[in-house]
């Protein structure tokens, strides 16, 4: 991919390693803490060897942000769920589809985020 967007291999190999830098050094920011909540089916991810794996479902989650990119990361925010399995989300839409949240269960951590969020949301439904 990167190479389809420059014009050799020798800045591809450039690229690459600028973006590994950038994602190794990338810093996690809690937009939203969401306790009490009822996931709606499992919860899950997949194994290496394409395998699918249950886990606990979460009894509280984080979103968290790494970027200025569109969307938000949802992860557990207990031991029990298992590994700290990450799921992209690009609309609290999507998120209404897999977790039932009530307004008493979530926290805003990061107001400035959080609107950006809900105005990404509100142009991709106009």
């Amino acid at each position: 991919m990167i190479l389809d967007r420059t014009r050799d291999e020798s800045l591809a190999l450039d690229r690459f390693y600028e973006l590994l830098d950038e994602f190794e050094n990338r810093q996690q920011r809690v937009v939203v803490k969401c306790t009490h909540l009822e996931y709606k089916g499992e919860f899950y991810s997949y194994k290496l060897d394409g395998t699918k794996q249950i886990l606990d479902r979460p009894s509280a989650v984080l979103l968290v942000t790494y970027t200025d990119d569109p969307g938000f990361f949802v992860m557990p925010n207990n031991p029990s769920a298992g590994s700290q399995v990450e799921r992209l989300y690009f609309s609290f839409q999507d998120l209404d589809f897999h977790f039932d949240a009530k307004g008493e269960h979530v926290e805003i951590v990061d107001n400035e985020i959080y609107s950006r969020l809900l105005n990404e949301a509100r142009v991709k439904t106009n």
